[in-house]
């Protein structure tokens, strides 16, 4: 899984690089975000405005390490649009974990 990683104002932003988080690679995405966590981002931003979709993996994926994150931590998602945005509504998954349309807003102070 190709993957960029950026620091800012306290806060990990990781911006995952693929088309679409699901079985091919929703494990090693858990083991990145798990790791960054475990070597001491308690403040991570997953920024998914470069996905054009998410499938039951790739969710179990993501609500598991929010899951880890949020017992020291914090962990946001931003950038959601289009088919993304649409699959975290119906799922609900923004009740859970704070979901940004924009990109910027979890690490801007806003």
């Amino acid at each position: 899984m190709e993957y960029s990683i950026e620091y800012k104002d306290g806060v990990t932003i990781v911006n995952p690089s693929i088309d679409c988080l699901d079985a091919s690679n929703s494990a090693e995405f858990k083991e990145l975000l798990t790791r960054l966590h475990k070597q001491g981002a308690d403040n991570i931003d997953l920024n998914v405005s470069q996905l054009k979709s998410i499938d039951s993996s790739g969710l179990l994926a993501t609500t598991a390490v929010f899951s880890f994150i949020s017992q020291r931590g914090r962990m946001t998602i931003s950038g959601a649009h289009g088919v993304v945005a649409k699959i975290i509504k119906m799922t609900k998954l923004n009740r859970l974990i704070e979901v940004s349309m924009d990109p910027q807003a979890a690490h801007s102070g806003n």
